[in-house]
């Protein structure tokens, strides 16, 4: 029995030592799975940051690649231009070599009737006539000098003996002069040829022939289908305007523009104040100013003037019926915001010269917009489109936050027959879309991305069909993007950032997009440590097809923020009212 218990004991120890042994490898392993899970925390940490700078490595090759494709598509853009100036240089100068020849060899044959008329008219004394020598012509003193040493006057009106001056023309006829030997057909060509407007004016002041020829209309049509009208200056909302400043080349015909035209308005007769509210092709829309104690109408007075011609035309009022299918019928419209603008002319009405215009007043009601369309040919109003905000295929917050905004305070662009309003200052990335072939409202997207809302954007005419879209990314308005679309329409759906436009070189300023036209972007510039509404340092232009940047308007404490800018053709070179 002892021995029993003896070895029972015994192989109790053994087992509690057993346990204690496997208690003591379970411990080394826990603590050895311990290391290995850190040091598999670590590998996947630097797998992560390994990804990471393989990711960034990837995202700083492609945006090289997209950089040195952009300056690639840059030098190839520049090798076009010069080329295109080297093709026009070349033909410009074959045709003054051309036009200089043909004065050379006019004048050669003036010389040589001259000189004949000379040795025919003229008589050799007989004290000039020598043996074996040649008869030389001598000058005799002309009959008028004779008759002012003696004191009497004598008449020109026949030729006089031994005068070197050939006879007198006949009444009525002058003798032509180099300048107009030129066929008009090919002095045509040359003025098509100058750079700028501003050329073509001062061209027209040399003579009464060149004068005539840079006045025709059928020439100016010629003349406007190759050159987009200039910047002439800034219209502000309450009617004064601002020309632009030297040193621009538009500084001139600004100056003859701001003495030629009445930006007062004051030869529309009315009570009111009235208001810019849109300017195209030479033509400004006013909206009338009610009292301050006054209800606001659904639709206030609207009037279009020309002002460099002082004509207006007064716009009816729509009618009742179309006030009443808005929400709140007349006049009970304050649910109805209206915008009132103008829709720009074709190229071909622009060369043409057309007189006709149309308005169209927006209404962005809380569930709907509408679209009435006024005439200038009828002389009447019409609906013309009308959509709710639940039929543009938008989301809730979306259509909420678009619905609200006043479209006085949109900004909105055209380009290919499409009013585009944007509301990017609000944060909303889309595109509401107005088709004035069609007369239909629709949504369209924003290429992505985060736009700086404090620059804005612009939609312009990229070519071939294709929209684009000038604006700023981030938080900084420093460098502007300009992105454009890779399939054609109104509504596209894949971008291309085309280049990256440095504004600032370390000046210390940021920039604005205040306006774009189909051949101009312009914007302002502050100071980067103001604000908005302190005040500008400048005004600037950039051609959206050579992206060229000029500077249009600066001057100290002055306020561009409510203006309107004033391009058209320089006063000389309008031929015909634009009303």
């Amino acid at each position: 029995m002892e021995k029993a218990e003896a070895d029972f004991g015994r192989r109790v120890a053994e087992m509690q030592d057993w346990f204690r042994q496997a208690e003591d490898e379970l411990k080394a392993a826990q603590g050895e799975l311990a290391n290995r899970e850190v040091e598999l925390i670590l590998k996947l940490a630097d797998v992560e940051k390994a990804q990471k700078t393989a990711k960034k490595l990837a995202d700083e090759a492609e945006a090289a690649r997209t950089q040195h494709k952009a300056a690639l598509k840059t030098q190839e853009e520049d090798l076009a231009a010069r080329e295109e100036k080297l093709r026009f240089f070349y033909k410009s100068f074959y045709i003054c070599v051309l036009s200089s020849m043909f004065l050379m060899v006019s004048a050669c044959r003036r010389t040589a009737r001259y000189t004949y008329t000379v040795l025919l008219t003229k008589p050799i004394s007989a004290a000039q006539r020598k043996e074996n020598t040649p008869e030389i012509p001598i000058p005799i003193p002309h009959r008028r000098i004779q008759a002012a040493a003696a004191g009497t006057r004598t008449s020109s009106s026949h030729p006089v003996e031994g005068s070197r001056r050939p006879p007198l023309l006949p009444a009525g006829q002058e003798m032509a002069s180099p300048l107009s030997d030129i066929p008009d057909h090919l002095l045509a060509e040359i003025f098509l040829r100058l750079p700028d407007s501003e050329d073509l004016v001062r061209t027209s002041a040399a003579c009464v022939s060149f004068h005539r020829l840079a006045t025709d209309g059928s020439f100016l049509r010629r003349f406007r289908r190759l050159h987009a009208p200039p910047i002439l200056g800034f219209l502000w909302a309450g009617g004064m305007f601002y020309p632009t400043l030297p040193p621009h080349p538009s500084a001139p015909a600004a100056h003859a523009l701001n003495l030629a035209a009445d930006f007062y308005f004051s030869f529309i007769p009315s009570h009111y104040r009235w208001t810019v509210q849109d300017i195209r092709d030479g033509r400004v829309l006013l909206e009338g100013d009610i009292e301050k104690d006054e209800r606001p109408p659904v639709f206030k007075d609207l009037a279009v003037c020309d002002p460099l011609h002082r004509r207006y035309v007064l716009l009816p009022p729509p009618p009742h019926d179309l006030a009443a299918s808005l929400e709140h019928p007349f006049p009970m419209g304050s649910e109805a915001r209206c915008k009132a603008f103008l829709v720009p002319l074709g190229e071909e009405e622009v060369v043409a010269g057309v007189t006709t215009f149309r308005v169209i007043l927006m209404a962005n009601c809380k569930t709907s917009l509408a679209a009435f369309v006024f005439s200038s040919s009828t002389g009447q109003w019409e609906a013309a489109a009308s959509k709710g905000w639940s039929d543009l295929a938008l989301t809730e917050g979306d259509m909420a936050e678009m619905s609200w905004v006043h479209p006085f305070i949109l900004r909105r662009h055209y380009a290919y027959g499409c009013f585009y309003w944007d509301w990017v200052e609000f944060g909303v990335q889309k595109l509401l879309l107005l088709d004035t072939r069609k007369m239909e409202f629709s949504i369209a997207d924003l290429p992505p991305g985060e736009w700086n809302k404090e620059g804005g954007i612009a939609v312009v005419e990229a070519g071939e069909g294709r929209l684009g879209i000038f604006g700023f990314h981030g938080k900084t308005s420093f460098n502007l993007s300009y992105t454009i679309a890779r399939n054609k329409g109104e509504s596209p759906s894949q971008w291309e950032v085309e280049k990256t436009i440095p504004l600032d070189s370390g000046t210390g300023y940021r920039y604005f997009i205040r306006d774009a036209t189909q051949s101009y972007l312009l914007f302002t510039r502050i100071d980067a440590s103001s604000s908005l509404k302190d005040r500008l340092t400048g005004y600037f232009s950039m051609d959206v097809k050579t992206l060229q940047i000029q500077m249009v308007y600066e001057k100290q404490n002055y306020r561009l923020h409510e203006t309107y800018p004033y391009i058209n053709f320089p006063p000389s070179l309008l031929s015909s009212r634009r009303l």
